[in-house]
């Protein structure tokens, strides 16, 4: 399996649970998401931007418009109710699935 069918799977996860700590806009997005460790979850824009529409077409998060030091618009995404609650959801199964790995590649060590 290739390294972006694993991101594939993960990266609106790692997505949604940055939005649920602060409102953020997408270049914010892909910083943080390459600040993690070895940069494993990196997304281009080229991934992102088509992700945040598809988050916001289903409802789970909200983008709105703001002037940024008064020159440049800036949409910024927030988690909605229902992006709260599916995040709820894949975090519960992301926490079993990576749970029942984990055990079954300790127990073949």
């Amino acid at each position: 399996m290739k390294r972006s069918e694993i991101l594939k799977g993960s990266a609106e996860l790692a997505v949604l649970s940055l939005l649920k700590k602060n409102d953020m806009y997408g270049y914010e997005i892909t910083k943080k998401l390459k600040s993690t460790k070895e940069s494993v979850l990196a997304i281009g824009e080229g991934t992102l931007y088509p992700m945040l529409h598809r988050l916001e077409q289903r409802g789970f998060i909200k983008g709105r418009w703001e002037l940024v030091k008064g020159r440049r618009k800036v949409l910024y995404y927030g988690l909605t109710k229902k992006g709260k609650d599916e995040l709820a959801e894949r975090k519960l199964y992301w926490d079993l699935m990576t749970g029942a790995v984990n055990k079954i590649l300790k127990s073949s060590s």
